[in-house]
């Protein structure tokens, strides 16, 4: 472990040079490398402040690298957008900072050690979750449309998809934040009680259910999560919300 930590040094090193070369005003080491939990097959998140082409991946070393490019507004809008809050904050809370000759990236990591909740309204919350949960109706009528169709590939597309989006939205709402997209479902599933956490698992396929079971549950996660931000749904999501459900329930007799 130790020769890997020094092979990322002197990776990262290297390469903050050649993005501070490039006109970033700052660079900063992210994910599990700054956190001190990756192995030799981790891959490296460096984050450049300023302007650049976005996001790329590259193979230096024999290390998959991905570089970052963000604007520095950009980085203090997301403290205040809940969707991007959630993992935005507590990835600045663990960042190692490469270069920062005008103390910006340091600026942003101190108003992220002293984030809390408190600087998002509310209202703002709910209607992230609302709208979601209400989005993801669709997903629910297309599965189930598949399902009956016998349309396996498109159902356990679709199963996915709510696998997948359900727990980040209900983080949200339940202000979780994160380190990483894999503290996400376990974190959920501890908050979110036996009943989602058994829907969660065989949705992901991680009980060994058969694809029909894995779809009824991700239909079933949906359900729940809907009676959990019910009140935030406004009376036209309601409708939607409702109708998404009903069929959710029905497909279980079919």
């Amino acid at each position: 472990m130790e020769g890997n930590k020094e092979q990322v040094n002197e990776l990262v090193i290297r390469l903050s040079g050649e993005l501070a070369a490039q006109g970033a005003a700052a660079v900063i080491l992210l994910g599990s490398n700054a956190r001190g939990d990756a192995d030799s097959r981790s891959d490296i998140d460096i984050y450049a402040l300023g302007e650049g082409p976005g996001y790329t991946l590259r193979i230096i070393d024999n290390r998959l690298v991905s570089i970052s490019w963000h604007k520095m507004e950009d980085e203090y809008l997301a403290f205040h957008a809940p969707e991007r809050a959630v993992y935005t904050v507590p990835a600045w809370r663990d960042a190692v900072i490469l270069y920062d000759p005008s103390g910006i990236a340091d600026q942003i990591k101190r108003h992220a050690l002293e984030w809390t909740w408190e600087e998002i309204d509310p209202k703002r919350i709910d209607r992230y979750v609302a709208d979601e949960i209400t989005g993801l109706a669709e997903e629910v009528v297309k599965l189930v449309v598949s399902m009956d169709k016998h349309n396996w590939t498109n159902a356990a597309a679709q199963r996915s998809v709510l696998a997948l989006r359900i727990p980040v939205i209900l983080a949200v709402q339940k202000k979780i934040l994160y380190r990483s997209e894999n503290e996400v479902w376990d974190k959920i599933s501890n908050i979110m009680g036996h009943k989602f956490s058994q829907a969660m698992k065989q949705a992901l396929l991680c009980d060994g259910v058969v694809l029909t079971e894995s779809c009824q549950a991700a239909l079933d996660m949906y359900y729940i999560a809907a009676q959990e931000v019910y009140k935030m749904l406004s009376p036209r999501q309601k409708e939607v919300v409702d109708y998404a459900c009903t069929i959710a329930k029905c497909s279980k007799t079919n």
